[in-house]
């Protein structure tokens, strides 16, 4: 048996034959009790103190202690456990639903308090939930922050065309010293006056979710005045608990740099600095489809280093590397003018 299997329960009386009649009542439905009794309020504060418990079964006036006091000890306490009023009297108990109860029932309707407990105790457990996942968003929220903070790409959270956060990369970018600089201002302060309309229709339309893209390329404003073309993609974000856009900027001419030099070496094997396989591949496949259609001819050459394991055996692998090297200058020196010019696999050409 485990303790999510188990129904702990506080009760508030003076006499036990009662307490145990309603336990009686929660027993015979099933469910795996465990109890404790007080009388008053050191016994009850002692408890809560000690023990967790799911639901409070509460007289509603002992001699010398009463509902409405344990629910002002409850509240001291900061306790979330839900008190039921367990009532003799047909009147509605009004200053204890006032305080906090939860609800009340007599002891004559063992169905209603059944369900009122299973209601109760169910509630806790998605109150509690609640606050764990609350916490694990603050956690997960810390964390981004920290991933955010140190992220080389200019990154920063818009709320209403308003900024509420910017990393380093995104001041340094425009030139901003700290977070007090932005915090507050339009984004549209960091955009040139030509693309003014264009920002602006574009966040009207994305936070109404019409915007068919989630990205735009703005040029953008440095507090020295000189203007530079970014691309800016957005996605939708939350800061502290407030739903905002998250705004990543990029350099347009720092991307097509980059992007260009991505590009090379996809193509290129990198020992030898020449075409690699899956290029070479794919270059023969566009080829033969142009020489079937009639539109080109051409030849394949297939070069193997000869004897190329005795080789490695003999210079070891770093000279066997600058061996193969060497073979490939000289094929794109003597062959590049007549065509493409790849490292198929290992020493072949």
């Amino acid at each position: 048996m485990s303790d999510k299997d188990l129904l702990r329960v506080l009760t508030i009386f003076d006499e036990s034959e009662p307490a145990e009649q309603l336990i009686k009542v929660l027993r015979n439905a099933g469910e795996i009790v465990r109890d404790i009794r007080v009388e008053d309020d050191e016994d009850m504060e002692k408890a809560i103190s000690e023990n967790p418990f799911d639901i409070i079964l509460a007289k509603q006036k002992l001699p010398i202690f009463s509902a409405l006091q344990a629910l002002e000890l409850l509240q001291k306490s900061g306790s979330d456990i839900p008190l039921v009023v367990i009532t003799d009297s047909d009147d509605i108990p009004l200053a204890e639903l006032k305080a906090g109860a939860r609800d009340a029932v007599s002891p004559n309707q063992p169905e209603h308090l059944l369900h009122i407990v299973k209601r109760e105790v169910a509630d806790l457990k998605n109150r509690k939930g609640v606050r764990r996942a609350e916490q694990m968003l603050r956690e997960s929220e810390k964390r981004a922050r920290s991933l955010i903070d140190s992220s080389r790409d200019a990154i920063s959270y818009v709320h209403d065309g308003m900024h509420i956060y910017a990393n380093q990369a995104y001041l340094e970018m425009f030139g901003y010293e700290s977070q007090d600089d932005v915090e507050g201002m339009p984004i549209l302060d960091m955009v040139g006056s030509k693309d003014h309309g264009t920002l602006k229709d574009f966040l009207r339309n994305y936070a109404k979710g019409l915007s068919k893209d989630d990205s735009l390329d703005i040029e953008a404003k440095h507090t020295d005045g000189h203007t530079f073309e970014t691309a800016m993609e957005f996605s939708p974000a939350s800061m502290e608990g407030e739903t905002c856009t998250q705004i990543i900027i990029r350099d347009r001419g720092n991307s097509k740099e980059l992007e260009q030099q991505l590009n090379v070496l996809s193509k290129q094997d990198l020992l030898t600095g020449l075409f690699n396989r899956s290029y070479f591949l794919d270059k023969v496949d566009k080829l033969i489809t142009q020489a079937v259609e009639g539109k080109t001819k051409g030849a394949v050459l297939f070069i193997e280093i000869d004897k190329f394991d005795d080789i490695r055996n003999s210079l070891g692998i770093a000279s066997a590397d600058q061996f193969l090297a060497n073979i490939a200058g000289l094929l794109k020196e003597k062959l590049e003018k007549h065509g493409l010019v790849a490292r198929f696999e290992g020493p072949v050409f």
